[in-house]
């Protein structure tokens, strides 16, 4: 089994291929199946392109958060490598996207208070790997819809408190127990991407 250093002995290259190829997809029909459905199909083959692009930008987006929340899931840790690699996928999305100054405004308003509290805590209470993914996807979700970074926090959070409660009445975690945030807010800022985009 092959594993690659940036997979932090969580998956092998194999199970990484399969999990992007599974985002991919799902990515693409979120976007697909509203407009087969008789959603608002782009008019001038401009739109289309644009929309082409953009679909394209968020499989770029999703692919590496996925990864990262896998690892997140199984070590408990966020590498910076794959937030990064989101982020330059979301700066090239700020060319095509409907709110740009919302966007960058939603990263630094969500994101500076987590990063503070990270750092303060020294990752007591949020982890600093948690906090760059918070503004990463506040700015990726700002990008599409005026208030799609506050949406995303409350379905991250609201989907992370969920699994945590689950799995404590489960009795396989304490609740004073570490859990990974990554997994929840990844999925929260998908879900409320494939809803507003």
């Amino acid at each position: 089994m092959a594993y690659h250093p940036l997979l932090y002995n969580s998956m092998t290259n194999r199970q990484a291929a399969a999990l992007s190829l599974g985002v991919a997809l799902m990515t693409i029909l979120a976007v697909v199946v509203p407009v087969a459905a008789g959603g608002s199909a782009p008019d001038a083959l401009g739109s289309w392109l644009t929309g082409v692009f953009a679909t394209g930008c968020a499989v770029a987006f999703y692919i590496p958060l996925a990864i990262n929340s896998w690892i997140d899931a199984r070590r408990h840790v966020l590498l910076k490598n794959w937030t990064h690699l989101a982020a330059v996928a979301w700066l090239v999305a700020l060319t095509v996207g409907d709110h740009r100054i919302a966007a960058i405004v939603s990263a630094i308003a969500i994101g500076a208070p987590f990063v503070a509290v990270s750092a303060l805590s020294r990752g007591r209470l949020i982890g600093m790997g948690d906090a760059r993914l918070l503004v990463v996807l506040a700015g990726w979700n700002g990008l599409w819809a005026p208030w799609g970074a506050v949406i995303m926090l409350v379905a991250g959070f609201g989907l992370h408190a969920l699994a945590v409660l689950v799995l404590a009445l489960r009795r396989r975690v304490r609740l004073r127990d570490r859990h990974p945030l990554g997994p929840a807010l990844v999925l929260g800022s998908w879900l409320v991407w494939a809803l507003m985009a």
